[in-house]
């Protein structure tokens, strides 16, 4: 038994641009997405790694924050703890594209996708992220003939605004009353 912190499957030489998925599958769907030109002349001949988890590949937070939607569960908060860095990223890296699934708890993934946008993007590197559709991952999309489009590549400032909406829970609902409003009610709303 080993232990993956820190781990990096390496899917070839890292070059200066690099992009990372939690599973191999998801890596390499995606790869081959960007080899077929789906992201943009910029992305068609990155390097790839696999970080095996999505704790590995995001590393660890300070803290965590109620999940938005979900009572009694928690999320990272996306402020990245010094003390677990997750996956090892070689120093001559320039460029990271975080690669997401869409299939998982999306206000959980966004959390742990935030937390490694962040400390990348402290580290001094471009940090871009690219994001399966809702209920899909990259595989899915690649399986899908054409059926599913790949949405775009995220900036660092594109993918934090989308993330912290995805934390942020919903605002209550409106109150609704149904029925007749006597005269007394109106003349106290007035007041």
């Amino acid at each position: 038994y080993q232990r993956v912190k820190g781990g990096l499957i390496r899917l070839g030489e890292i070059g200066e641009t690099l992009a990372m998925g939690e599973g191999l599958e998801t890596t390499l769907s995606w790869y081959r997405l960007a080899r077929l030109g789906y992201f943009g002349d910029d992305w068609v001949d990155p390097s790839i790694a696999c970080a095996v988890s999505l704790g590995n590949l995001c590393g660890g937070a300070t803290g965590s924050i109620p999940h938005p939607t979900i009572k009694g569960r928690t999320i990272l908060n996306g402020e990245p703890a010094t003390d677990a860095p997750g996956a090892a990223i070689p120093a001559h890296v320039r460029r990271i594209v975080l690669i997401g699934d869409g299939d998982s708890d999306g206000p959980a993934t966004m959390a742990a996708l935030l937390t490694a946008a962040r400390r990348h993007q402290a580290d001094g590197g471009a940090v871009f992220v690219a994001l399966a559709p809702a209920g899909s991952d990259f595989n899915d999309v690649l399986l899908s003939n054409g059926q599913i489009d790949p949405p775009p590549i995220l900036t660092f400032e594109e993918f934090e605004t989308a993330a912290i909406a995805a934390m942020t829970p919903p605002p209550p609902p409106r109150e609704k009353r149904l029925g007749r409003i006597s005269i007394g009610e109106i003349a106290v709303r007035e007041k």
